[in-house]
């Protein structure tokens, strides 16, 4: 009984104090059952959130189960590498060179006694295990000799070391090079490429000295782009013909962006802005390919965090030399895991791998995380970050920033480098737990291994095709011990019975339990192989399976092509598929209806969530996860082992990419030869089921037709071919759902004030597009940048198309008065209007956009509004409407900045937008609930109130949420609830703060909104004479309107003074001004009185309203409904039980007579429809 109130008592229990109790060592039963308590209330909807990762840490945890995918196109593993730089300077001269390269270059074990000679002994360990590196990046130098440097050699005292001084090889302007200088990296070099190193990077941490606008490598600004590119362009050729390195790329810039690089620093490093990245990088290929050096890569930017990273590539692709349509300068795209001087963790900045992984993707460019390094020495946070980026960056390669640090855990290793170069350098202290860590990943997955990905971010997994081995790395990130899972879904053993001997290593860096054998039960169930291992609390282990192979591949020949019975053909369009002859994919090329079955109802899923949770949600990402997995599977029973990616004459770079592509409206050509075809033709079966299997309210609202035009023609009133949109599903979706409302006569008017104007707002289908369909663009299929948009949610930008969907109640009777439903779009589409048509034939517009204008949605409120209050327009006052809503953001902020390009007066925005009520303070003050504790979400709302689940609903309409609302309203009102306003709005009519909900609220929400510049937006001042009073139409028969628009009668906000309304009286407190951190400038008392003072002169003085800066600091992480950032709890449109494709793609029967056409020999081949 006591257990049970305990149980009844954690549902009032804050988050907050529950996480402090899940993370808390104690395995006390009463703390024990409260964990499992909240466990169970949050497990299952809190996956994307830092919430999610504590609750499952917990102690007590269940065991953790993750699945190994195959990746499609297949990649392999490059390998993992380190910076030379400051140890290489250090190490190459000294005593222990080569041991020093054996540790870090070599899997060999290095005795303790060779570096270590005051820790052997009897009870220590008797070697280290060797790291196994095969990347080596060498740092090319700025440094001059002091005698040789004028201004300021070294950049002053602030300089680390002796060790940090890199000399150059040009120490003097447009002197003669010196090879002999930078010896002891040269030789530490060497040493690592007699090892087996055989890649080598050159980076510049900063140009020559004379090069730079402060006279120093240690801090400034580029001075002489053309210079520096032609000398690295001379290293690159000195260290290829003279020193004979293996030199792969070339690395120009480090952390260019960053506004840390300030003279004197005490490193070197310098900042390059965009546009003389591209100078130097565009020169630098020019100098490389005149020394015969076209073979060598240009990789860039080494930015310090990924969002950085996002906006330089699309900075470097305006100025054409990266991504561009005329190709790319830029061979790999480098990018570093920090956030500044610490870790870059995905619970803190979500989105930005995915999208970055993304943007390397489409460009075609490899992408590698050159450098990383943190002061954790247990090496927890090392195996999380590298894990995060397996998972999300899906990275070429994985580079250490410095192995070997002097004095500093940032070292996997700390040695003593000395004073002077005179001094001989020794090992300070045995390897670090972190450096066993690293060798966990470093000892198994090795270079040339086909990358697996791991449906977990706890494990990651790699295959050797060559070899028939498949290894594996898991970790226990929780705080207790914890069984682990890892199915292996396409393996199965090779050949039975054969003998495997599994090597399996663990490391508990808590215990200091380093590199130890362990034991791993491998189970073969449902046709796959499973690993199991139980992991003790924050430990790693790591397992080499030999015998293993791709399954279907055991033990039948690989199926030879059949390109004897195919004409080859350079472009097959729709006139030219009669030339393709018949085949039986199933039979011929191992394609089985379950595969495109799976592959099928894999794509639909994808894209189906991409649309309504956006591309970086958790969801989405697992679903093209598997559809990669899926291809992989099919791929590798039509190719050999390892499925080869398309060619390039196959019509497009992957089948990921044909999906997508086809998902999204746009035509797929294909092309190539017999073999590369008959890939194509099986793909794009699967792409029909797919488009077969979207209902059309799956499809969403197509942007483009709601806002009056459309790239594919029309047909009839069911849209465009693409049947990306449909205005008929629509507006019988619209009529059905106001239809419910109870009708005008049946109700009788509203006495009593307010009526509540419950309201939800959410984007609608795809998100926008910047030019038409089917071409690279953004938002399209091909486009290498992120789009506008996650989705089109809550928070949309202003040209994203917005629903807007209220449901008016009146709260004395407890009953719903009428309903109102509209689709906005945005008023930039209109300007260009005249351009589009211009651009595109008469055909592709719609006659009758679905969507109007914002001003016309309020012009249809004053009309809705009067009638069921029983007045007339100008009888209409303030307090007569509420609007209430689960956020403050849709009245607060979502609805106004619909306004703020001058289009709705701004008495009227005062009108309707100056006072509401949040959902959330109602929770908070009506139960007496503190902050952390009140629910935020809408799914959190109903369980406190005992409320059923929302039923599925399709995500495309804002609709049933809306009805959830009402619902939790209602059942407030049953509870005793009498309406109020909860929040107010500073009078736009006066300069006013831009605000988010408040402070401490919702932290990841200011977060992104701070990126966005919300904080610091300011609303324009009115016009200095004339108003701009909204449009009125005459008579309107808009979708939904229940009656035409009234005469236009004298507006309330022009008539004559009222008292001041009651709630008007008190004034609300002032929201606290917000003040952005940086790293580059702090704001001190002279900015802020210079700002203050500004205020105050453009109170003072009218100003035209200025047009609104367009958004650059995109965050795919950031959730535009804003519920994942405060609810995980929250979402009432997306059902994980409901299968899109199910209805369609369960029989094999449907499936067979879609694929008949091409099951048929002797008769002319044809595309499917939709594909040329």
């Amino acid at each position: 009984m006591a257990a049970d109130e305990e149980a009844k008592e954690t549902v009032q229990v804050s988050k907050k104090q529950a996480l402090q109790l899940i993370v808390a060592t104690s395995a006390k039963e009463k703390e024990l059952e409260l964990v499992k308590s909240c466990r169970s209330r949050w497990q299952d909807r809190a996956e994307d959130t830092e919430a999610a990762e504590l609750l499952s840490y917990g102690p007590g945890a269940p065991s953790l189960e993750a699945e190994a995918l195959l990746r499609y196109p297949p990649a392999r593993w490059s390998g993992w590498g380190c910076s030379l730089s400051w140890l290489g300077k250090a190490l190459g001269c000294c005593r222990e060179a080569e041991s020093w390269a054996d540790l870090l270059f070599s899997t060999r074990d290095v005795p303790v006694s060779q570096l270590w000679p005051n820790f052997a002994g009897p009870y220590m360990p008797a070697a280290v295990p060797g790291l196994g590196l095969s990347i080596a990046r060498y740092n090319v130098g700025g440094c001059g000799r002091p005698e040789e440097q004028t201004g300021h050699p070294y950049g002053g005292s602030k300089v680390r070391g002796w060790f940090a001084l890199i000399e150059g090889f040009q120490p003097v302007p447009n002197g003669e090079f010196d090879w002999t200088r930078d010896e002891g990296q040269r030789n530490f070099l060497h040493l690592a490429v007699e090892r087996g190193v055989d890649q080598v990077e050159l980076f510049a941490n900063a140009p020559m000295w004379w090069m730079s606008n402060s006279s120093s490598s240690f801090g400034g600004s580029l001075a002489q782009p053309d210079d520096f590119a032609n000398y690295l362009g001379e290293v690159a050729s000195q260290a290829r013909s003279g020193w004979g390195v293996p030199v792969r790329s070339v690395a120009p810039f480090n952390e260019p962006s960053a506004d840390w690089w300030m003279f004197p620093h005490d490193q070197e490093g310098c900042k390059v802005n965009s546009s003389q990245q591209a100078r130097v990088i565009a020169k630098l290929r020019d100098e490389l390919d005149q020394r015969g050096l076209s073979d060598v890569v240009i990789a860039a930017s080494d930015e310090n965090r990924p969002d950085q990273a996002i906006r330089t590539w699309q900075e470097l692709g305006k100025a054409d030399v990266a991504g561009g349509p005329s190709g790319s300068y830029v061979g790999c795209l480098n990018v570093h895991a920090y956030d500044g001087l610490e870790p870059w963790l995905e619970s803190r900045h979500r989105g930005f791998r995915s999208a970055l992984r993304r943007i390397a993707t489409v460009a075609g460019v490899p992408l590698c995380v050159s450098e990383h390094g943190n002061a954790d020495s247990s090496g927890v946070t090392l195996a999380q970050v590298i894990l995060e980026d397996f998972h999300y960056l899906q990275p070429a390669s994985w580079c250490y920033w410095q192995p070997v640090e002097h004095h500093s855990s940032w070292g996997l290793v700390e040695a003593d480098f000395g004073d002077a170069p005179s001094q001989e350098p020794k090992a300070a202290d045995l390897p670090h737990p972190k450096y066993y860590i690293f060798a966990h990943f470093t000892r198994f997955i090795r270079r040339g291994m086909v990358m697996l990905h791991c449906s977990e971010p706890w494990a990651a997994a790699s295959f050797a095709p060559e070899e028939n081995s498949l290894a594996a790395v898991i970790t226990n990130p929780t705080l207790g011990t914890s069984k682990q899972r890892l199915r292996l879904s396409a393996f199965v053993p090779k050949g039975r019975g054969s003998e495997r001997r599994i090597q399996a290593v663990l490391t508990e860096p808590n215990r200091r339990r380093l590199f130890v054998p362990c034991e791993v039960e491998v189970q073969e169930a449902a046709g796959c192989l499973e690993l199991l291992v139980e992991l003790p609390a924050r430990s790693i282990c790591s397992v080499l399976l030999p015998n293993v192979c791709l399954s279907g591949t055991e033990s039948k020949s690989l199926v030879e092509s059949t390109s004897t019975n195919m004409d080859g053909v350079d472009s097959p369009g729709a006139a030219q598929a009669g030339k393709l002859r018949k085949h039986s994919h199933d039979d011929q090329l191992g394609v089985t209806v379950q595969m495109v079955s799976s592959m099928a109802r894999a794509a639909a899923e994808g894209a189906a969530l991409e649309r309504w949770l956006g591309q970086a949600d958790l969801q989405t990402v697992r679903c093209w996860s598997r559809w990669e997995h899926e291809c992989g599977c099919a791929a590798t029973a039509m190719d050999a082992i390892p499925p080869a990616l398309p060619s390039a004459d196959s019509g497009f770079s992957d089948l990921l990419e044909a999906v997508c592509a086809a998902a999204w409206g746009a035509d797929v050509t294909v092309k190539g030869s017999k073999k590369n075809v008959a890939k194509a033709l099986t793909m794009l079966k699967v792409l029909v089921a797919f488009k077969e299997a979207a209902s059309p309210e799956e499809r969403g609202l197509c942007h483009w037709f709601a806002c009056g035009f459309c790239r594919d023609g029309q047909e009839g009133e069911d849209g465009c071919e693409a049947g990306l949109h449909c205005s008929k599903i629509i507006s019988e979706t619209q009529a059905n759902w106001l239809s419910k409302a109870p009708k005008q006569d049946e109700v009788s008017k509203v006495k009593a004030r307010p009526l509540l104007l419950v309201v939800s707002c959410g984007g609608a289908g795809p998100p926008m597009l910047s030019a038409p369909p089917g071409q690279a663009t953004n938002g399209g299929p091909g486009f290498s940048g992120p789009r506008p948009a996650a989705g089109g949610g809550i928070g949309c930008p202003e040209e994203d198309l917005l629903e807007l969907c209220m449901v008016a109640v009146d709260w004395s009777a407890g009953c719903e008065v009428s309903r109102f439903h509209r689709f906005v779009r945005p008023s930039m589409w209109d300007q260009q209007d005249g351009q589009m048509r211009q651009a595109h034939p008469a055909a592709c517009f719609a006659d009758k956009p679905v969507a109007v204008l914002f001003p016309d949605v309020l012009a249809d409120l004053l009309d809705w509004l009067p009638r069921m209050l029983g007045v007339s327009m100008d009888e209409m006052l303030p307090e007569d409407i509420l609007f209430v809503s689960p956020r403050d953001f849709e009245v607060q902020s979502l609805l106004p900045r619909r306004c703020f390009q001058g289009e709705v007066d701004y008495n009227l925005q005062d009108f309707f937008f100056r006072r509401w009520c949040c959902l959330k303070d109602v929770f908070r003050e009506y139960f007496a609930l503190p902050n952390e504790a009140a629910p935020n979400g809408l799914g959190s709302m109903a369980r406190y109130l005992g409320l059923p689940p929302s039923d599925k609903v399709r995500r495309t309409f804002c609709l049933d949420e809306n009805l959830l609302v009402v619902r939790i309203v209602m059942e407030l009102l049953k509870k005793g609830w009498k309406p109020k306003e909860t929040a107010w709005r500073q009078a736009v009519a006066a300069p006013t703060t831009f605000l988010l909900p408040r402070r401490g609220d919702l932290p990841e929400m200011e977060q992104n909104g701070r990126k966005r510049g919300y904080w610091e937006m300011e609303a324009p001042a009115p016009p200095p004479m004339e108003k701009i009073i909204p449009k009125l139409p005459p008579t309107a028969k808009i979708v939904g309107a229940t009656a035409k628009v009234a005469p236009k009668p004298t507006p309330p906000w022009q008539r004559p003074a009222q008292p001041t309304p009651p709630w008007a009286s008190v004034p609300p407190p002032p929201a606290e001004p917000w003040v952005e951190p940086t790293d580059a400038t702090e704001v001190g008392e002279a900015a802020e009185a210079e700002a203050v003072e500004a205020v105050e002169v453009a109170m003072a003085e009218p100003v035209e309203a200025p047009e609104e800066a367009p958004e650059e600091n995109y965050d795919p992480g950031y959730d535009e409904t804003g519920e994942s950032a405060y609810d995980p709890g929250y979402d009432p449109g997306y059902d994980p039980g409901y299968d899109p494709c199910a209805a369609d793609l369960d029989g094999v029967e449907a499936l067979q007579q879609l694929l008949a056409p091409l099951g048929k020999a002797g008769e002319a081949e044809t595309a499917p429809e939709g594909f040329e």
